[in-house]
Formats: structure tokens, C-alpha cells, sequence
């Protein structure tokens, strides 16, 4: 990501599994989109869009990844 984390994130249908670095994970559930693909759990949420995911945690700023494989 842009600020040097490296969540893990894995896909599976309409579900995404956010990890963190300290091992905290979140389990999404797609939502609506006017474009992309947004995940979220009433708190968090991961939008991915043309190649890059928007990741946002309540109280925090949002980062931007790409993926790095």
C-alpha cells in the first residue's frame, strides 16, 4: 500500500477476507457499486477499481494498494 502496510486480501464470491499485518482480520460482504467491486462489514470497507483496492477502517484514513503479485 502507498503508506508501506501489506494487508493480506483474499476474494471468494461475494465474501473478502482482510488481514492484517498484527493478524486482525475481517470478513466483507459485498455490497452495491456504482463501479468496481465494494466490500464492507458496516465499519470497514475495501473497494477494488481498475487495478487498485481502497481500504477504510473507521477512525482511520484511507489507504490505497495494488496488488503486489
Amino acid at each position: 500500500c502507498a503508506d508501506g502496510s501489506r494487508p493480506q486480501l483474499a476474494w471468494a464470491g461475494d465474501f473478502l477476507r482482510w488481514t492484517e499485518a498484527g493478524g486482525d482480520t475481517r470478513i466483507l460482504a459485498r455490497v452495491m457499486s456504482g463501479s468496481g467491486a465494494r466490500y464492507s462489514d458496516g465499519g470497514a470497507e475495501a473497494w477494488e477499481h481498475h487495478g487498485e483496492v481502497r481500504l477504510t477502517l473507521p477512525g482511520a484514513p484511507p489507504r490505497t494498494c495494488r496488488n503486489a503479485g
